[in-house]
């Protein structure tokens, strides 16, 4: 069992390599619908996240055979649901309520398109909570000085695992939910879920596609303060499309949310002291070929070397102006070769040495 405050700062790149080898109690899934047919998802990040749920369903005494043929995205969803629901009835009997309908659940989630900026959007769905406490649990967003958590506290009798995996599969679904309203222009800095085992949280790390720690009493997804002004670009007439798959959409990333998936992956080897990723190696993660990533990028007037250089540049003026790293431990940290290469490319990008940067910028 994983400490909560052992945080497990697993980025993308770990994430991909370890997908690569191998609701909560509201009832976020309820019952299921007809969808369209999007991309197939058996081999996508859902695949490990249905087995293990299928697994637990198992354990709780419960069975559900589905099909062993390749299964349409539609069916895939279905079957998604189905195992989630199955679960829910089981947690929701040993807390003497019922979980959420489906039919709910779609409420709450049109009730957002009302919303202007994403920050409306969460509060609107804490309020919608609130009038079906405690079936829905206790929804809160907690501001920082410069993060913010949505937190998702299930007011549960017991802890169980199955429990901790319904609720992990809803706060799966809100992360969808507002991944989807801003047009995938947010990310979660990292997740906390339940206290579930290592073996158990493997497919949820690549799920989330972000940090995941376990642990503490209430789960949580953590967003940059900023992300809270992001305005919700859907619209009424995207939502069927939509609400149909929710919450196994596989979102296709935007052009420029594939700048923001590059410089995530070189911040994260640069937080982690890993090394810097090739272009071959991102264009792999973002399961791109390499000639359609660089053609995407020159799409956007940009390239994989200029992403890099801004990206290591503004990693150098973060810690130079917040730290005392050395800038010999700070140029090998961004890969460069030596500490002349580093301060020759830093003067490059903003005119002044390490030194007199840290020294300005310390001061103010």
């Amino acid at each position: 069992m994983l400490d909560y405050k052992d945080l497990l700062w697993l980025d993308r790149i770990k994430l991909l390599i370890m997908g690569n080898q191998s609701a909560h109690k509201m009832g976020w899934m309820g019952e299921m619908n007809s969808g369209p047919h999007f991309a197939a998802m058996a081999d996508t990040p859902f695949g490990p996240v249905l087995e293990l749920l299928q697994d637990e369903l198992e354990a709780v005494g419960d069975s559900l055979h589905l099909p062993t043929r390749a299964l349409s995205p539609h069916e895939f969803s279905q079957c998604y649901l189905e195992v989630v629901q199955r679960l829910e009835q089981h947690v929701a009997g040993s807390d003497s309520h019922a979980p959420n309908s489906r039919k709910e659940v779609e409420l709450m989630c049109r009730c957002t398109l009302s919303a202007s900026t994403l920050g409306e959007a969460m509060a609107l769905v804490c309020d919608f909570a609130s009038m079906l406490y405690p079936r829905a649990g206790d929804l809160h967003i907690i501001k920082g000085e410069e993060t913010v958590k949505f937190t998702q506290n299930s007011v549960r009798g017991e802890r169980t695992v199955a429990a901790d995996l319904v609720d992990i599969t809803g706060l799966f679904a809100f992360k969808q939910l507002f991944h989807w309203l801003v047009n995938g222009l947010v990310q979660p800095m990292r997740v906390c879920i339940g206290s579930i085992s290592r073996e158990d949280v493997l497919p949820f790390l690549q799920l989330f596609n972000t940090s995941v720690l376990t642990g503490g009493d209430v789960n949580f997804l953590e967003y940059d303060k900023r992300d809270l002004d992001k305005a919700v670009i859907v619209t009424p007439g995207d939502f069927q499309a939509f609400f149909e798959v929710f919450p196994c959409g596989v979102f296709e990333p935007t052009k420029s949310e594939l700048v923001q998936q590059v410089s995530a992956l070189i911040s994260a080897s640069v937080h982690q002291a890993l090394p810097i990723p090739s272009l071959v190696q991102i264009a792999k993660t973002v399961d791109i070929p390499s000639s359609t990533f660089r053609r995407q990028l020159a799409d956007q007037d940009t390239s994989y070397r200029e992403i890099r250089d801004q990206c290591l540049m503004d990693i150098a003026c973060d810690y130079l102006a917040q730290t005392d790293l050395p800038v010999g431990q700070l140029a090998n940290r961004l890969g460069f070769r030596n500490t002349t290469t580093f301060r020759q490319a830093f003067r490059r990008w903003t005119g002044y040495s390490p030194s007199d940067w840290r020294a300005n910028h310390t001061a103010n």
